[in-house]
């Protein structure tokens, strides 16, 4: 991934469901890729933001509704947000539909 790799405000962003399978195990999704047998546990923030992609969402949206959620700044939820995003996408966890 570039080193400039950025989200907008209008990117749409979408989970990929086609790698992994997930079950909610006492309240963290765990995830199993398919071809690696490899398993990741989201908890906490990392669980409602993977809920919050099931759909296609922007990252206004998605920020939108984390800063609804929880009581951060603005700017550390965004900074924390967008490398949480770019390990998902290292994953090939999301897809990015629109930049």
């Amino acid at each position: 991934m570039p080193t400039q790799w950025s989200l907008k405000p209008n990117t749409l962003i979408t989970r990929d469901d086609s790698r992994f399978i997930s079950n909610m195990v006492d309240g963290d999704v765990i995830l199993m890729n398919v071809k690696t047998g490899n398993y990741v546990a989201l908890r906490t923030s990392g669980r409602v933001i993977w809920e919050m992609l099931e759909k296609p969402i922007t990252m206004a949206g998605l920020m939108a509704a984390i800063l609804d959620e929880y009581e951060v700044d603005e700017e550390e939820a965004t900074a924390d947000t967008t490398e949480f995003l770019k390990q998902l996408l290292d994953h090939g966890m999301i897809r990015i539909l629109t930049n």
